[in-house]
């Protein structure tokens, strides 16, 4: 294995900030985000080792390759207006990293010091949706990784015996661990139960420690990923690999069956500067056109771009009946016929009697010499005129037409 190497710091989250409260929490997980609150806000930057305001418990967190150092900022800076909103969900391959076979977090540590104080436990357990009693159970179902992006979500400390609640940018580099969906659920820095990020309106201030790379329009907010994930593809930060974690504590990493065609990269930032999706960083020029240039200009060939496609297609963003002859105009003066006019106009006319010339079968149809039948039928039959069942008759009949 290669020596440790300096984490992608270079890579943030989004937005802004929310009012440092002391009270409040924000519910259950995969509960939705918080009402948005006013403006006027503030948000608290984190760096990956710090431990926070009013935490929880003591640090339970892994060392981290590569940390980076952090500033505090002047008291009393400038609002600004809050950047747009970069939202990615919790399965994006490459949002996480970790070391092979080595969890980020001491789990079992982080349960034992949650549960031996009765009032941190019910504090914790109200914020995450449970009882304190499944402390242990939940916290072994969470997948322990580290954050390769600046990204913002709503902590929550624990100060006179109560939960608190404040908007933060946890930086890239933090041992969390991660629920079912993806989510960002505790900081194993301080033990604090996250939830995800507020959205915020109005104009916000920076609180706290800054580290070099923090930019606010390159901070992530995590959504939740569409179905339960049985595993996570996050990054190794000593090989430069990828790795499938199995989600919940304990199982041994694998390698993915169908790693991501690019490469890890130094950090996880998947967006131009415009707001477009892109390939992750490190990825070739050949797999960005999946996901867009970093312009944010539409790939050559796509729907979107000009002219005809690279793969000699037809460009089907221009008319497609341009073309074609125009019908608007006289249709007979290519040498066709005019159908203008009308098409039975040398027809013969059905509107008469066509039976005019034909017999009149309403008389006597036998006036045309034909016996009548209409007497009887055997009048006109030598050796019948008599009862044909009398053979008297019958032979007179015979005599007779020999004599």
């Amino acid at each position: 294995m290669r020596s440790s190497r300096r984490l992608p710091y270079a890579l943030s989250a989004v937005v802004s900030v929310a009012a440092l409260s002391a009270a409040g929490c924000s519910g259950a997980p995969g509960a939705a985000r918080p009402a948005a609150t006013t403006v006027g806000h503030e948000v608290l930057l984190q760096p990956a080792a710090a431990r926070g305001p009013a935490p929880f418990t003591r640090s339970t967190a892994g060392e981290v390759p590569g940390a980076e150092d952090a500033q505090p900022l002047p008291a009393g800076g400038a609002p600004a207006a809050a950047p747009a909103v970069h939202t990615v969900t919790g399965d994006a391959a490459g949002l996480y990293g970790g070391v092979r076979n080595t969890p980020s977090c001491d789990v079992g540590a982080q349960a034992d010091l949650l549960t031996e104080d009765p009032a941190r436990a019910r504090a914790f357990a109200r914020v995450a949706g449970i009882e304190a009693v499944q402390i242990p159970g939940y916290l072994r179902a969470l997948t322990p990784v580290v954050l390769r992006a600046d990204v913002r979500v709503t902590d929550h400390g624990f100060a006179s015996g109560a939960p608190t609640s404040f908007q933060t940018v946890l930086q890239a580099g933090t041992a969390v661990m991660v629920d079912s969906r993806g989510l960002p659920r505790v900081r194993c820095a301080s033990g604090n139960p996250l939830a995800p990020a507020a959205p915020l309106t109005g104009r916000i201030a920076d609180r706290g420690e800054r580290w070099a790379s923090y930019a606010p329009e390159r901070v992530l907010d995590v959504a939740p990923s569409a179905g339960v994930l049985e595993s996570l593809v996050i990054a190794d930060l000593v090989e430069g690999t990828w790795i499938e974690r199995p989600s919940g504590e304990g199982a041994e990493d694998g390698n993915p069956s169908a790693p991501p065609e690019a490469g890890p990269g130094d950090g996880f930032f998947p967006f131009s500067p415009d707001g477009a999706r892109q390939a992750p960083d490190g990825a070739a020029d050949s797999d960005r056109a999946a996901t867009g240039p970093d312009d944010g200009a539409p790939a050559a060939g796509s729907p979107d771009s000009d002219g005809a496609s690279a793969d000699g297609l037809p460009d089907f963003t221009q008319d497609p009946y341009a073309d074609l002859p125009d019908f608007t105009g006289d249709a007979s003066a290519d040498g066709l016929p005019d159908f203008t006019g009308d098409p039975y106009a040398d027809l013969p006319d059905f509107t008469q009697d066509p039976y005019v010339d034909l017999p009149d079968f309403t008389g006597d149809p036998f006036g045309d010499g034909l016996p009548d039948f209409t007497g009887d039928a055997d009048s006109g039959f030598q050796g019948h005129a008599g009862d044909p069942g009398d053979p008297g008759e019958a032979e007179a009949g015979q005599e007779k037409s020999t004599a």
